[in-house]
């Protein structure tokens, strides 16, 4: 068994590589996506990945997760969501005290404090509503991969 899950120390990215090549033997184009949110931590397992996968998106440097399903939205959005988590979850917050500049901030906290929200978060969104970081990775998840150099690097949204 491989886990992947970066909650709960199950082994998160570093065991990447294992799903990669288990999904290349069986026929699979395999994509990954990562974080850059500790520059030059990971240039090993990139290396690695380069030679398993068929596309290697890097988030912009310093840029979690996180970061990428919040900036970017409306504060409206942002403020009806994190309600809805607040309440459902007991994050303990008080979300109408919040002001719009900070609410950003506010949701990449709520996310790292508590494991396992993250898709919660974006399923909670409107529709239509992308995050333009996400939007890019969708976008470049629909391009072929570039000839011989599968790491892409992403720039901020």
């Amino acid at each position: 068994m491989i886990r992947g899950s970066a909650s709960g120390g199950e082994g998160g990215k570093s065991e990447l590589p294992k799903l990669a090549r288990l999904a290349g033997d069986l026929g699979f184009t395999v994509n990954v996506i990562l974080d850059h949110d500790k520059p030059g931590t990971d240039d090993d397992l990139i290396a690695e990945l380069r030679e398993l996968c068929d596309l290697v998106i890097r988030l912009p440097e310093r840029v979690a997760i996180e970061r990428t399903i919040v900036n970017g939205l409306p504060a409206e959005v942002l403020r009806k969501t994190l309600d809805v988590l607040n309440n459902e979850h007991e994050l303990g917050l008080t979300v109408a005290d919040i002001d719009d500049p900070d609410l950003p901030a506010a949701c990449v906290k709520a996310l790292k404090q508590k494991g396992g929200l993250h898709r919660l978060f974006v399923d909670l969104l409107p529709d239509k509503q992308i995050p333009p970081l996400v939007d890019e990775i969708l976008k470049t998840l629909g391009r072929p991969a570039p000839f011989g150099e599968p790491l892409v690097t992403l720039t901020d949204a």
